[in-house]
């Protein structure tokens, strides 16, 4: 019991976030180029006939809110390997995010219809988002001190998702409607409840230690069941540990009208639905407390362990239990926003908005790129803004076809690609393999609607598909 207090309490400090913007600017740029952007849009009206994803696509977004040279400084060697926590102190703000998601492609099928397409696709997917506060770098700077993390939380989820996507033109193409339905299965979770609180304020002169708590609740599925099987020597069952009995269901919607062959607008809104979590489910739980006070034990009294004394006389001060009471989240639903305008068939520009609505936060960020396509290829640069610090990011992007094979690549950040790992603020992504066949060399230029993206006519599109 007093080892899963201590971890209970290591969690409860360590473990807080809340999510932030994983917005993909370049990747959503490069649209119908590639089926893998029905991940951040499900308008897809595909430039070739069948694509074939290969499990060779990731993407990964992960926002540190410093630099690693404000943690990890030189040693006596000069080596950036001595982690300084007092140093990362005195370089951040009062509040900060850090943000991690991974999404990786089991495999995705996508076919061209005459008015749109259908895909099919599975991805595994993991996100991990923290709002961390400068009192809780100071407790990893000095130890136990005065901190106040009522406003830190955390919310961290590995799921997978299999799913197909339907695309439809209406009213002679200019209206295109895309729809994803995703059933979903949940590997693992953690969050702390709604307007979970702990404060403790420490009195040097007389080391008390008064604490206030509310709604201060762990929530887990599947954590410590999974730490269980690889502590232990038994056989781990993958198929049970990836496949398991927390279940939900999402869906991603999205529509794009176009008024002219110059003008265009899209919107979208991804990640709607649930997961309820049943399966290994572990509820760390302190009771609501208003400034008990924690002052030690009695050494005179006490003739077992100083350690088990003190983790004794913590519990009576600040209860706590364990309970497996089943529990649902939300998916973080996400949207985007864009105007685009075609200047010639090679060449647009794409202006675009993107936010992520987890908690009711309404936090745009923006971006403004350039995208030019040649016969078997695009690529593009942009311009982003709205990041905590203020700075703007430049991103690039670009797709290529080479005979049956597709090679594509695209970054929001690419001052921390090409810059040192030690002024790196984190990383952005994606990139994949995936076969396609059936690309459109010409295409029908149809009144009203962006030539680009027009449908062929059956003539066209049987020389491509025997090509």
């Amino acid at each position: 019991m007093k080892k899963k207090i201590s971890i209970y309490i290591l969690l409860l400090l360590t473990t807080i976030g809340s999510i932030q913007a994983q917005d993909y600017f370049s990747f959503y740029n490069l649209g119908d180029y590639i089926a893998q952007s029905t991940n951040v849009s499900p308008v897809y009206l595909p430039k070739n006939g069948f694509t074939f994803g290969t499990p060779a696509n990731v993407g990964t977004y992960l926002d540190a809110g410093f630099q690693v040279n404000d943690l990890l400084v030189p040693s006596e060697n000069d080596e950036f390997n001595k982690y300084d926590f007092n140093n990362l102190l005195t370089n951040i703000e009062p509040e900060n995010t850090l943000t991690q998601d991974i999404n990786a492609s089991v495999f995705m099928l996508a076919f061209r219809t005459k008015k749109g397409s259908i895909t099919v696709f599975a991805n595994t997917r993991v996100t991990t988002s923290f709002e961390y506060s400068d009192d809780f770098i100071s407790f990893l700077a000095n130890g136990i001190e005065s901190f106040n993390m009522n406003t830190d939380k955390i919310s961290t989820t590995a799921f997978n998702e299999i799913g197909i996507g339907l695309t439809r033109t209406f009213f002679n193409d200019k209206l295109a409607i895309g729809f994803r339905a995703k059933y979903l299965n949940g590997i693992s979770h953690a969050s702390t409840s709604k307007d979970a609180a702990f404060k403790m304020d420490v009195n040097t002169s007389n080391s008390e230690y008064t604490v206030s708590a509310s709604n201060a609740t762990l929530n887990t599925a599947g954590i410590a069941n999974n730490i269980e099987l690889f502590e232990s020597d038994e056989e781990i069952d993958i198929q049970e540990t990836i496949f398991t009995g927390n279940t939900g269901f999402g869906f991603d919607i999205g529509a794009t009208y176009s008024f002219s062959k110059k003008f265009s607008i899209e919107v979208a809104v991804n990640d709607i639905g649930s997961i309820t979590w049943e399966e290994n489910v572990v509820n760390y739980n302190i009771e609501d407390l208003d400034n008990a006070v924690f002052d030690g034990v009695n050494l005179d009294t006490e003739t077992g362990s100083l350690e088990n004394a003190l983790l004794d006389r913590f519990a009576e001060v600040v209860p706590m239990n364990e309970t497996t009471e089943s529990f649902e989240t939300e998916l973080f639903m996400k949207s985007y926003a864009s105007i685009k305008y075609q200047i010639t068939d090679k060449n647009a520009f794409n202006l675009v908005a993107f936010n992520n609505h987890a908690y009711g936060n309404f936090e745009p960020r923006y971006s403004l790129g350039y995208n030019r396509t040649l016969k078997k290829t695009t690529f593009g640069i942009l311009a982003s803004t709205g990041q905590e610090d203020g700075e703007i990011n430049y991103g690039v992007n670009f797709a290529v076809n080479l005979g049956p094979l597709q090679f594509y690549a695209a970054t929001d950040s690419l001052y921390d690609v090409i810059n040192s790992i030690e002024e790196a603020t984190g990383a952005n992504g994606r990139l994949g393999l995936n076969f396609v066949f059936g690309y459109k060399k010409k295409v029908k230029e149809v009144e009203g609607f962006d030539a680009p993206d027009a449908t062929p006519s059956e003539d066209e599109a049987e020389n491509n598909t025997a090509e």
